[in-house]
């Protein structure tokens, strides 16, 4: 009995030692850490000597650790011409000692003369099946020369240019002004039917500001793309929109409200701030705090006149106040602001669904919905949904409720005498 037990416990032991042995996996990598480059981005553009004129952004990491660290001086830029990303990391490796890796690589960046060439359709695929291409890493345009570009990631707060285009691309979440974009997103919408993609749209800044010395007029902050916002000081980049994809290929552009639109109907709205004017004061201007209240229900079904497209928005919001009197506690003010801000998102995703039917573009993802209407992908090919979804019916329906009121508890006028309506 004892040696049974013996034998059963040894058995027991060897199971766990080969179970160890394998799941348990060490380093990937052959290469230790001080004979590897680390490629923080990926720029690529078409080519003048060959295919592709391809940026790589790496990083010099013993200036980016410790505390004293600054911006600017923990990477440097290379750019080759090569057939392609591949062959230019390789051919980069001719004069940059170390192996070049992308284990690292946080984003790919194309021209937007590549993008509307299809050669995000094109490399994506091949990037993703390498195994040190994070499915994570951003996808972004840029109007400007990528390699340009990738020489003003200087960042002041951050001394790891990583880091801080991780977290820009990430402001998604507050500003809803670009889209999450990763590449393993990209790549997915790309392959399903139904659906077209949006990716970030960054630009360089002209860092200059209006010298015009007449008082401006309201201008929704989100009304720019990436490049137009006026601005001195700071990193020189901006993102703001994004670029539609169609078939792999970039067929337009779309500025901050219109891709905030876009990430609302496609429920992948996180919170965003809003300013509009006021109901009551029209020269005054409110800022709101929106999310969902419900995440977006859309329905489409099949008519003798063609495709019907229900969606239903429903959103709540917190007052943060502006410039005006208005006590939007009392219920009839807070009825009217609640309207107001109902109207003005229904407005805008008219408009938006507008500009995607004359594109031909689902990007709003509305097929994914019609795909139920077919049961196999030949009934899907031959629906054709393209020209359907362009002259579809669209009706847009939306909730609005003021869930709190900033905190104040008494709204009065600070500079002028005159009494505001609320205040008696």
């Amino acid at each position: 009995m004892r040696v049974r037990k013996k034998r059963v416990k040894a058995i027991a032991v060897w199971a766990v030692f080969a179970f160890c042995f394998i799941t348990l996996t060490g380093c990937g990598s052959s290469f230790e850490p001080n004979e590897i480059s680390l490629v923080q981005f990926i720029g690529i553009d078409q080519g003048k000597e060959n295919l592709l004129d391809v940026s790589f952004l790496i990083a010099i990491p013993q200036n980016l650790a410790g505390e004293n660290s600054k911006g600017g001086e923990g990477s440097f830029l290379v750019t080759v011409s090569a057939p392609t990303v591949f062959q230019a990391m390789r051919l980069a490796n001719t004069f940059v000692g170390r192996r070049m890796s992308l284990i690292h690589a946080k984003g790919i960046i194309f021209s937007d003369l590549a993008a509307k060439s299809g050669l995000i359709a094109e490399l994506l695929p091949s990037l993703l099946q390498y195994r040190e291409t994070r499915g994570t890493a951003f996808v972004a345009v840029t109007e400007d020369d990528p390699a340009e570009l990738l020489e003003n990631f200087v960042p002041l707060l951050e001394a790891n240019p990583s880091r801080y285009m991780e977290l820009l691309t990430q402001n998604y979440r507050y500003t809803g002004y670009i889209t999450s974009s990763q590449a393993q997103e990209i790549y997915n919408e790309l392959k399903v039917l139904g659906t077209d993609s949006i990716v970030t749209l960054i630009n360089l800044s002209s860092e200059e500001l209006s010298k015009s010395e007449k008082q401006g007029d309201f201008r929704s902050g989100g009304s720019y793309v990436a490049g137009e916002l006026p601005k001195k000081g700071g990193v020189e980049i901006q993102a703001i929109g994004g670029a539609v994809l169609k078939n792999g290929k970039m067929i337009a552009t779309l500025n901050g409200n219109e891709t905030m639109i876009a990430n609302i109907v496609r429920g992948e709205f996180k919170s965003s701030l809003m300013a509009l004017p006021s109901p009551d004061q029209k020269n005054d201007i409110i800022n709101l705090e929106i999310f969902y209240a419900r995440t977006p229900q859309i329905s489409v079904r099949l008519s003798e006149e063609g495709v019907v497209i229900d969606l239903h928005l429903r959103f709540e919001g917190n007052v943060l106040g502006g410039g005006t009197t208005i006590d939007y506690a009392l219920k009839k003010n807070r009825t009217r602001l609640e309207k107001e801000v109902a109207r003005s998102i229904k407005k805008g995703v008219e408009e938006v669904v507008a500009k995607s039917q004359e594109l031909k573009a689902d990007f709003l993802n509305f097929g994914l919905k019609g795909r139920r209407l077919v049961s196999t992908v030949k009934d899907w090919n031959d629906l054709n949904w393209d020209n359907l979804y362009a002259s579809a019916q669209v009706n847009v329906q939306v909730d609005f409720v003021v869930r709190r009121t900033s905190t104040i508890f008494k709204h009065a006028p600070i500079t002028t005498d005159e009494v505001g309506e609320g205040e008696e």
